[in-house]
């Protein structure tokens, strides 16, 4: 259908009848609504994250309409360069343009997301070559419109992913960006930053807790799993590294063996059940768990119900401390 409306308004058919123009219209009318109604349907102006990757798609559709517009318009236009001039700018143009729809791929290698997921970071390269169809349609064309119509829908597209994407549904916070107003005072190193209600309270509970089990600034901290930021802010020194990762026993058992560990109790927070390797681990280098060790309490994670879903099985953060060492 979009070759046909290319070709027939190329060659000029809808100026014969004032027929022809409506005929033109209905198809351009009704491949806008279908075009509309998909959008809609396979939720292409959400994050990629939540739509199966098909903003992607979205974008190589935008890219091969453009193609089927020109191709549709060939040998309409009066340009005729000399033919040596014009091999060489073919040449040009088509390894500039193959460049272009090869970088979001190349950017992506070495990625272990779904690499349709990962192209979308690198598709400014798509965006260039979005507008160099564009011009080369307006060429052939000759109309003053083409151009703008031609970025019209990708600067819509990406403007709403954008929004939707940082505004809306920020990358695993817990909640809208609108929603982040309660700004934090303690420790230094994240004063003035602000959160939502849910993430403050959070944040205040498990403060209460390791207090109410005499922690003291930068008393240790063993985040398990995938947690650096609760040792951060509760102003902790997290032992051997700053990352305990869930499922790699082998980097965590070495950052523990390498921890130069004093005479300062060890707190433990738990976002799940810490897996039997880590548990060798922890008793391997006198940290005896969970024998040595008791629990202060535990605290509902606002994170666990991100629409992203990282912590969709850490509703709970627990929190232990080490047995029988006095406070400085």
């Amino acid at each position: 259908m979009s070759f046909i409306i290319a070709r027939c308004y190329a060659r000029g058919w809808y100026r014969n009848t004032l027929r022809n123009q409506h005929v033109l219209l209905a198809m351009l009318t009704l491949t806008l609504l279908y075009t509309a109604y998909k959008i809609y349907a396979l939720d292409l102006l959400n994050s990629p994250y939540f739509n199966n990757w098909a903003s992607f798609y979205m974008y190589v559709l935008i890219i091969c309409f453009q193609v089927v517009v020109l191709l549709a318009t060939y040998r309409t236009g009066v340009w005729a360069p000399k033919p040596n001039q014009e091999a060489v700018q073919r040449l040009d143009l088509l390894l500039g343009i193959g460049l272009l729809v090869a970088f979001p791929f190349v950017g992506a290698i070495g990625t272990t997301n779904n690499i349709f997921l990962n192209t979308l970071i690198d598709i400014g390269g798509w965006f260039a070559l979005i507008l160099i169809l564009g011009l080369l349609i307006e060429e052939r064309t000759r109309s003053r419109f083409v151009l703008s119509l031609c970025i019209l829908l990708p600067a819509c597209l990406g403007a709403t992913q954008l929004i939707h994407g940082r505004v809306w549904k920020p990358y695993l916070l817990a909640a809208s960006l609108p929603a982040q107003t309660i700004t934090l005072e303690q420790p230094a190193s994240v004063a003035g930053l602000k959160v939502d209600s849910a993430t403050a309270k959070f944040i205040a509970d498990l403060r209460s807790i390791l207090r109410r089990g005499s922690f003291h600034k930068h008393d240790y901290i063993l985040a398990f799993y995938n947690a650096p930021e609760l040792v951060l802010l509760m102003d902790g020194v997290s032992l051997g590294t700053p990352y305990y990762m869930k499922g790699e026993n082998p980097i965590n058992c070495r950052a523990l063996e390498s921890a130069e560990i004093k005479k300062r109790p060890v707190f433990i927070l738990a976002t799940r059940k810490i897996d039997f390797e880590t548990v060798a681990c922890l008793q391997k280098v006198g940290l005896r768990f969970p024998v040595e060790f008791v629990e202060l309490g535990r605290i509902y994670n606002p994170y666990s119900a991100s629409s992203y879903g990282w912590r969709r099985n850490e509703p709970w953060v627990s929190v232990f401390r080490q047995k029988g060492i006095d406070p400085f």
